[in-house]
């Protein structure tokens, strides 16, 4: 298995196409990261033995493939559809590549190439000819000179060609220029000097490679991309999942360059639904989906009021989603992708001191409404042992504890109710709108509720519990994560707990956020959390979530076992 590989096919275009989902499974085999794919038919400097020359077309003979040289390939539908469905077929048979169609080559105009500099070398060439082994080495400098390969890389025969023959597929024959009279014949289309278009490019993939690549062969000088960011992400599906907006560009960059390096790029954050569209009056042509065909109408109706050329439309299709469950969407889509994170190990474990190998302790939180409590119940069905820090709060300062002397001291005699125990209707009045005085609060009785917290732990422990759910809404703020090999958050749109505190608190929607507003929020608690659960659709997708996180939490707590700290958790 190669890291990275690179697959320049040579072959008439319909029988690239033929064999396209066979490229697929082959390469899938070879490579475990990049596959790029270029597609040049005929192209390679060809001298045919007479041994192979007297055979049958298609037959096994190696041929003599000594010199790669680049050259233009106009720029027609049948190339358009072919891009296409090298990504299409990415998605339905090697989703876990990531594939990349070249099309650096790919114009009408006069062309000036530039060389593919991959961000990660190449470590397999494979081509579609049957290449003589004296033939390989001076290939495979001449392909060097093109694309950027590995020091140790190899040169290797891929013939998809050959065995599909016998199954109808028209058999492998020699080639000559004639290959391009088709290409040549058919109408060539449009190209623009500057085209742009948009999108949010979470987790790249087929659909948004697709739209920039497209942006790319109907352009010939610019392409220009928006990356949406802040309020145009609120909306959303799981938008504390959404990468940064830095990381998003970082990956469209790496992209485009990597397919086409001829092209100027801007890639760019936007705001609005309109970003430079209605400044930059050199832009030609918008690159649309069917889901964004509004906001095109939108752009050139803005384009019209300042008096700018009205931009030329081109819009791709959807691309289905094969693979999709009922509780995704029929097409490939970001919020797919980010569902698919939900009770996997979103962001690494890290090794902390003081941790025993077990009990193993998961640290649960979540904000007001978010199905915290109702995650909790399941996880305790799974066999997890649950200590609930809501109710040892109410432990933390009972008469006769250090924590009712600690408060005492600090209030005052005049927090002590009739019957001797700590009031919290007037602790309440005394820090509620008092960050101080919550703060003070705060750091007396969150030791008292940490210790009572080993304390029920250790108990577990010797009842012979291995896994332990610490319950605790203030899991991370109070810094009780430290006692947690893991910290696993629920999370719903602030809209949704809003909604859930209005019918089941009887807030006014004003209380309601002034709650939210005064806790952290669910992207400060993500960026801390291993294991994400959301609970804002159906009761059986959230059980889903949860038997599945731990399936997963029970593969890997053997190997963490193993690199524990010798420490006692309590």
């Amino acid at each position: 298995m190669f890291k990275t590989a690179l697959l320049i096919l040579t072959q008439p275009m319909n029988q690239i196409c033929q064999c396209i989902p066979l490229y697929m499974t082959e390469i899938n085999k070879l490579a475990s990261k990049t596959a790029y794919i270029h597609i040049q038919p005929n192209t390679l400097s060809q001298t045919v033995d007479q041994n192979s020359a007297d055979g049958e077309a298609g037959s096994n003979s190696a041929e003599h493939y000594s010199h790669f040289e680049m050259l233009k390939v106009p720029f027609s539908v049948e190339i358009r559809n072919l891009v296409k469905e090298f990504y299409v077929s990415n998605a339905n048979i090697c989703s876990n590549l990531d594939i990349r169609v070249l099309v650096g080559h790919i114009g009408n105009a006069e062309m000036k190439f530039k060389k593919y500099n991959f961000k990660d070398p190449c470590d397999i060439v494979l081509i579609d000819r049957n290449i003589q082994d004296d033939d390989k080495s001076g290939l495979l400098k001449s392909i060097s000179s093109t694309f950027t390969v590995s020091s140790s890389g190899i040169c290797q025969h891929l013939d998809i060609a050959e065995s599909v023959s016998t199954a109808g597929t028209p058999k492998r024959q020699k080639l000559d220029d004639s290959t391009y009279q088709e290409t040549e014949a058919a109408e060539l289309l449009k190209q623009y000097p500057h085209t742009v278009l948009g999108g949010t490019f979470d987790r790249l993939h087929v659909g948004h490679k697709i739209l920039l690549t497209e942006g790319c062969m109907l352009g010939t000088d610019k392409l220009t991309v928006g990356v949406t960011d802040g309020k145009m992400n609120n909306k959303k599906t799981l938008v504390e999942l959404i990468q940064p907006i830095e990381e998003r560009i970082c990956i469209v960059k790496d992209f485009l360059n990597d397919v086409d390096p001829s092209m100027e790029y801007s890639v760019v954050p936007i705001t609005d639904g309109f970003g430079p569209t209605v400044t930059d009056p050199t832009m030609d042509l918008i690159v649309l989906s069917q889901e964004t065909k509004k906001g095109g109408e939108m752009i050139n109706d803005e384009r019209k009021k300042r008096d700018m050329k009205i931009l030329e439309e081109y819009t791709i299709d959807l691309v289905e989603d094969t693979c999709h469950t009922q509780y995704e969407e029929n097409k490939i889509s970001s919020s797919s992708y980010r569902k698919r994170l939900l009770g996997t190990l979103y962001h690494p474990l890290k090794p902390k001191e003081g941790l025993l190998s077990t009990p193993y302790i998961i640290g649960l939180t979540g904000g007001i409404a978010s199905g915290k409590s109702s995650v909790c119940k399941r996880l305790e069905g799974q066999g997890a042992k649950i200590v609930d820090c809501d109710k040892l709060g109410h432990k933390a300062y009972i008469k006769g504890t250090p924590g009712f002397d600690k408060v005492v001291a600090a209030f005052g005699q005049q927090v002590v109710g009739e019957d001797g125990e700590i009031s919290r209707k007037e602790l309440g009045k005394i820090v509620f709108g008092n960050k101080e005085e919550l703060k003070r609060l705060n750091g007396i009785v969150w030791p008292e509720i940490a210790q009572l917290a080993k304390e029920q732990m250790q108990e577990y422990s010797k009842d012979g519990h291995k896994v332990i759910v610490l319950d605790a809404a203030v899991l991370l703020e109070a810094g009780w994560d430290d006692m947690c090999h893991e910290v696993w958050t629920t999370i719903v749109p602030q809209d949704e707990a809003v909604k859930r505190m209005i019918e089941r608190n009887n807030l006014t929607e004003e209380q309601a956020r002034q709650r939210l507003n005064s806790q952290i929020t669910n992207l400060e608690r993500v960026e801390k959390s291993n294991v994400i659960l959301c609970t804002l659709w159906e009761y059986d997708y959230t059980q889903q979530q949860v038997e599945h996180a731990w399936r997963l939490l029970l593969e890997r707590i053997p190997s963490t076992i193993s690199k524990s700290n010798p420490k006692s958790n309590m």
